[in-house]
């Protein structure tokens, strides 16, 4: 599990440094589609088989969602 949580990590990285670039130009409403399209929809996936994760992977995947919130 902590290949596959260090790559969803990884791809949600990925996005928010994309994301961040395109603020400027994005409405508000725009911002949070794009959010949930990419970073949502990652940390969503298969997320049933996350349970009982040890405290170090979870947080790991808390700190996406910390940087999600404050993106919109």
């Amino acid at each position: 599990m902590e290949t596959h949580v260090a790559g969803i990590c990884k791809a949600c990285y990925f996005h928010i440094r994309n994301i961040r670039s395109l603020k400027s130009i994005l409405t508000h409403d725009a911002l949070i589609s794009v959010v949930h399209a990419f970073i949502t929809s990652r940390l969503d996936y298969c997320n049933s088989l996350l349970l009982g994760l040890s405290d170090k992977l979870l947080q790991g995947l808390q700190r996406i969602q910390n940087i999600r919130a404050s993106e919109v």
